[in-house]
């Protein structure tokens, strides 16, 4: 097998990139050094191929069908999913569950309310990292979310802080350097400021 062969056996988090800008390139490069199943949309998949990124799957409506393939010309091996509905996201978290994947980074702009509740009650997904131009989001299935932070990360979630946090113009600040300490019924979201 040459150097250049990726092995893919997909024990990594897959990565959905739903949004590609220059803010979230350093992201993205540092969640590929496992070389994780990548999947894009019909937006982003011409977008990564020309940043040299392989795509391993593409999610496309039905009409895009042959111009996705005359793009995928070198990115082989390749899957397509045709969507039955607008929605990439929860197509994406189908086709991961369809094929017995059990996480996914997602990389988007920013997540609406419905998402972000279809992501929060997905059962059968272990572990859903989401990336907005912001914001690293955490899903916390447990009663008591515990982490060791740096003084000044600024969090938002539903969570009641128990230590080291204060409050300030709705988020939550890290105090000191150390132990953080939330508590809510599970599930949540604890995000964390990434950029």
């Amino acid at each position: 097998m040459s150097s250049h062969h990726i092995v893919r056996d997909d024990q990594e988090p897959a990565l959905l990139i739903l949004h590609l800008d220059q803010n979230n390139h350093s992201i993205i490069h540092s969640l590929l050094g496992w070389s994780p199943i990548v999947i894009a949309n019909y937006q982003t998949a011409e977008q990564l191929i020309t940043l040299d990124i392989k795509v391993d799957w593409v999610l496309v409506n039905e009409n895009q069908q042959e111009e996705i393939e005359d793009l995928m010309l070198y990115q082989h091996p390749y899957q397509l999913k045709i969507k039955q509905s607008n929605d990439d996201i929860k197509e994406a978290l189908d086709w991961l569950i369809e094929k017995g994947h059990n996480a996914v980074n997602i990389i988007g702009h920013q997540f609406d309310d419905h998402t972000l509740d279809l992501i929060l009650h997905q059962t059968d997904l272990e572990t859903i990292v989401l990336f907005d131009k912001d914001f690293k989001g955490l899903i916390s299935k447990k009663n008591t979310f515990e982490k060791w932070m740096r003084k000044d990360q600024h969090l938002k979630t539903s969570a009641i802080s128990l230590q080291n946090t204060s409050e300030q113009e709705g988020e939550l600040v890290v105090l000191e350097d150390g132990m953080i300490q939330l508590e809510a019924n599970p599930p949540y979201y604890i995000f964390e400021k990434w950029n």
